[in-house]
């Protein structure tokens, strides 16, 4: 008897061991399910801000600050995943405490304590088992839901800006009769010096309209004129549009732009789009009164 006891005890200790197993293993609780999960939701929101600052945004110049601070998006999700994914997961195994239990009825089949325990420890079992399964249910279903709903967000806000800015862009071109394509005026330099052995050419530059991303107007820059084999390298210069007596225009912005540039945009920061759209007819029905001056900077 004493000999059966001890047996009975070793093989109780063991089952016991491999239940507290169980009970500890990957996913204790929803908290340690969501930590193992944030910094995937936390891609997946970057990836939607993305998507809609690019596609559904009046502010594309974000773009760039995406691409500036990718590097430390990058790092953040790298040490998410390492704060909350320490080590290898463990995942629930309730196999070798099955067969314990089953080979423990076997052997010990004749007390009715001993069945009745192990016939509940089998039950405990399954409830760990069927909780964890519930937890992973619970955090997946729940990231789903919100995944789609960012998506749906994401996708009616794209193709509205789309429809809105597609007609804004259509209203432009059908008032003005022209499109960005093609150049809203044409205009004469004020003076034709900009500073010691840099002059400017003759002829007219050309004036463009831009509004998908800001409301921007857009210039050929000037083929400049050099000197006395004067070297342009890492020259700045500030090109603004003049009356015929080389006075700024109220509400046009300037340009700066290098010696290599070839098109160079300033964007309104002013008004609405009426407004905006009258001061594009302004320049395009009085161009031959409007002038532009350059200065080295």
């Amino acid at each position: 008897m004493e000999t059966t006891k001890t047996k009975f005890q070793a093989l109780l200790s063991e089952i016991e061991s491999l239940l507290e197993d169980i009970k500890n293993a990957y996913q204790k609780n929803y908290s340690e399910k969501i930590q193992r999960c944030v910094w995937f939701m936390v891609l997946i929101a970057a990836v939607f801000l993305l998507i809609n600052i690019i596609f559904a945004s009046p502010y594309g110049i974000f773009l760039l600050y995406g691409i500036i601070y990718a590097p430390e998006i990058v790092i953040l999700l790298y040490l998410l995943h390492k704060k909350f994914n320490k080590g290898n997961v463990k995942y629930a195994d309730s196999s070798e405490l099955e067969r314990k239990i089953c080979a423990a009825k076997d052997e010990f089949g004749e007390y009715p304590d001993v069945v009745n325990y192990l016939d509940k420890t089998s039950e405990g079992v399954q409830a760990i088992i069927t909780e964890k399964k519930r937890i992973t249910n619970v955090v997946v279903t729940i990231s789903f839901v919100l995944i789609l709903i960012a998506a749906i967000f994401t996708l009616v806000r794209v193709i509205n800006y789309d429809n809105k800015h597609s007609g804004y862009i259509d209203k432009f071109d059908a008032v003005l009769g022209i499109n960005s394509n093609t150049p809203l005026a044409r205009i004469l330099p004020f003076k034709t010096e900009v500073a010691d052995s840099i002059k400017l050419p003759t002829g007219k530059i050309d004036l463009f309209y831009e509004s998908r991303w800001y409301t921007q107007l857009e210039i050929g820059t000037p083929n400049l004129i050099y000197a006395d084999d004067y070297n342009p390298v890492n020259d700045s210069y500030l090109l603004t549009i003049t009356d015929q007596n080389g006075n700024p225009i109220p509400k046009l912005p300037v340009f700066y732009f290098d010696s290599f540039s070839e098109r160079v945009s300033a964007s309104l920061r002013y008004g609405g789009e009426n407004e905006t759209l009258q001061l594009f007819l302004s320049i395009k029905d009085n161009q031959d009164n409007l002038r532009y001056v350059v200065e080295k900077i």
